[in-house]
């Protein structure tokens, strides 16, 4: 499981990094430079994570009940 460093940011600091990692995202105009830059980014279980909460999201968007969501 991922970790996050004991040491904390301040709140602008955070903003700051946040506002940089969405506009570094939002550069990459195509699927095959997204995924090299996320594969960069993330280990395989950040990956996983990731994906399945996009499917979690996308199954409650489409009407989807927590239990369905638990069993699927």
């Amino acid at each position: 499981m991922p970790r996050a460093s004991k040491r904390r940011l301040d709140q602008q600091t955070l903003l700051e990094l946040e506002e940089s990692f969405f506009s570094i995202l939002s550069s990459h105009n195509n699927k095959g430079t997204v995924k090299t830059f996320m594969k960069a980014l993330l280990t395989d279980e950040e990956q996983t994570m990731i994906v399945k909460r996009i499917a979690i999201y996308s199954m409650l968007e489409f009407g989807k009940s927590m239990d369905d969501i638990t069993f699927a």
